[in-house]
């Protein structure tokens, strides 16, 4: 193993080759990550595809007239199952890595933020639901593209272009209806739980 440091007329000197196999460690740490929280992305996409599947037959009347009823068990399943795959997968020395740590906290701001916007809305009698799709497809292409870069998982990039392509088109309809709804299911499918499947694979964990 190369040591970090070489010595040099008694000095201590910075040595390219234990720095340059440090940077790796920490880039393999944050595949490593990245695969195990695969997990988080399969549950998180398979929930919120189901759920807006429940709430697009709702909204053409295949269903009775159904909201909370949908996304409040959604979030007291994916919260929890979250939480506790996070503790269970964790160790010291991955909560201490700056990229490990900017990976995890950009997906939890993900789900405060639409969890207030879904909060502050219902009980304001003010949700939208086409705001609430273009905060959601904003915010999960920004994540992925903070991930591609943290993880050095090039390919995460196409997840973020088609998250933020996906915006652009909503931002294009001149009126949202309920076909919006059937179309997050597919991306919440193709663009969460698909990479999650790929990550976890690639991890080993398949």
């Amino acid at each position: 193993m190369t040591d970090e440091f070489d010595v040099d007329d008694g000095n201590r000197v910075a040595n390219p080759a234990g720095d340059l196999a440090l940077i790796r460690a920490m880039m393999d740490a944050g595949r490593r990550r990245a695969g195990i929280d695969g997990a988080h992305m399969i549950i998180w996409g398979a929930i919120l595809g189901i759920a807006f599947l429940v709430q697009y037959a709702s909204a053409v009347g295949r269903l009775p007239e159904l909201f909370i009823e949908i996304w409040m068990p959604a979030f007291l399943i994916g919260f929890p199952l979250s939480f506790w795959i996070g503790r269970r997968t964790s160790c010291e020395a991955e909560r201490n890595n700056i990229a490990l740590a900017a990976y995890g906290t950009v997906w939890l701001a993900i789900g405060v933020v639409m969890t207030l916007y879904l909060i502050g809305g219902v009980s304001s009698g003010q949700f939208d639901g086409g705001t609430a799709t273009l905060l959601a497809c904003s915010l999960f292409g920004t994540a992925y593209f903070v991930v591609a870069k943290v993880t050095r998982l090039s390919w995460m990039y196409a997840c973020a272009a088609g998250w933020w392509l996906f915006f652009f088109q909503v931002t294009m309809l001149p009126n949202i209806d309920s076909e919006i709804l059937l179309q997050m299911a597919g991306a919440c499918f193709l663009l969460v739980l698909l990479p999650g499947l790929v990550l976890r694979r690639m991890a080993g964990k398949a």
